[in-house]
Parts: C-alpha cells; sequence; structure tokens
C-alpha cells in the first residue's frame, strides 16, 4: 500500500506488487474515496487473494528439505549440529507457510525463548540464552537461502529482528597484555616447561586441553 501524495498532501492511494520480476501498481482511489488508509487497505483485499492464488505457496517443510539437501556441512560434528537444529524447528513449523512465519515473528520470538533441552541429556531445564542465539541464526540463514531460492519475498530478513532472552553464561576471560607475557617468561620460579607452553599457547592460539594433550605424547 502506498500513499500518491502532492505538494506533502496525500491524494490518493495506490496498490502495488512484484510478479514475474516487474514492479505493478493499481490507483485503488482518491483520498475522497478512501479518507482512511484502513479504508484503503480494505479495497486492496481483492488484488491480495488475486496475487496470493496464483503464487505458490511454500511451507516451512519444503525449505527444510531443500536445505537439508543442499547447506548442510560435509563436517559430521557440525552437520549433526544442523540436523539437530532442523528437527527442533520442524517439529513446531513444519507445515506452517513461509509468509506467515515472516508476519508472526513475535510467535516464533516466543516459541524460541521457551525452548528447553532435549530429554536423554541429563534433567530438561531451559535452553541456554547461547544455544537460542544459535537457533536464531541458523534460521536467520535458512530465510536467507529461502529468499534466494524464491520461496519468500525478498526483503529485510525478519528473524533480525527476534529478541533472544536470558542470561550469557559464559565466563569473562582475562587478557594477557604482552607485559605480563615477557614477564612470565623471565620469571625463573616458573618451571620452564610450564613457560614453554605458555608461549605455544601465546603465539600458536591452542587451547590448554590441546596443549596438555601433545605434552602428553611421548
Amino acid at each position: 500500500m502506498v500513499a500518491v501524495k502532492k505538494n506533502g498532501k496525500i491524494v490518493a492511494w495506490d496498490f502495488r506488487w512484484r510478479e514475474d520480476g516487474q514492479n505493478k501498481s493499481v490507483r485503488l482511489g482518491s483520498m475522497a474515496d478512501f479518507p482512511l488508509k484502513a479504508m484503503a487497505e480494505k479495497a486492496a483485499e481483492p488484488y491480495r487473494t488475486k496475487i496470493n492464488e496464483n503464487r505458490e505457496v511454500y511451507r516451512f517443510r519444503d525449505l527444510a528439505i531443500r536445505y537439508e539437501q543442499e547447506e548442510l556441512p560435509e563436517r559430521m560434528s557440525t552437520r549433526d549440529g544442523y540436523l539437530t537444529n532442523l528437527r527442533r524447528l520442524r517439529d513446531k513449523w513444519d507445515a506452517v507457510r513461509l509468509d506467515d512465519m515472516a508476519r508472526s515473528v513475535y510467535e516464533i520470538e516466543k516459541w524460541l525463548n521457551e525452548l528447553q533441552t532435549l530429554p536423554g541429556h541429563g534433567p530438561i531445564r531451559p535452553m541456554k540464552k547461547k544455544t537460542k542465539t544459535n537457533m536464531k541464526w541458523f534460521l536467520h540463514g535458512m530465510f536467507s537461502r529461502a529468499m534466494a531460492w524464491g520461496m519468500m519475498e525478498v526483503r529485510a530478513n525478519p528473524i533480525l529482528n527476534l529478541k533472544v532472552k536470558g542470561k550469557d553464561t559464559a565466563k569473562k576471560r582475562d587478557l594477557v597484555s604482552p607485559e605480563d607475557f615477557h614477564a612470565l617468561m623471565k620469571d625463573a620460579e616458573i618451571p620452564i616447561a610450564v613457560r614453554v607452553m605458555i608461549a605455544v599457547a601465546v603465539y600458536t592460539g591452542l587451547r590448554v586441553s590441546e596443549i596438555l594433550g601433545c605434552a602428553g605424547r611421548p
């Protein structure tokens, strides 16, 4: 719905849409015909109905099936995570139309923030904020592909509007400054083996567990 203005004042209402790669428009009427936008929106309903009848309808399962066929990574550990996310999403949204999901962002947000851990992995509890955030960006990626594949109207990705609730549980890490590092390297009270491991961590970025694993090998 577009308000047609002249000299800064609304003089008419146009209904515009995109079809077969082309922008199309129809004049609904003047301000005298429809003094309120709601009245013009009602007049546009027959056009919307006709357009939707001619447009192929895609549901979330259609997107999920194609995403699984074309977008899963080769690395098995990452692939398993993708499949888990797809199962959780399909359990809830499988039969829902993609355009309806795009118009119901709050419903997706509510579902996301009420997610709980799966049975079989300890007691069921609310999902961590970090995990919910990962799910949000996974769904964002799916919607981006849906627009690229022509399953949804190309526009701003609606998943960007999701607000993930919860507390961050990740511990903040203390950073080691160059001065601190050089002081550690010169500290004679620190065993040479430990200083070597510190140097390896700084210069390679290896985790402590990785360094200890290498140190324990013959």
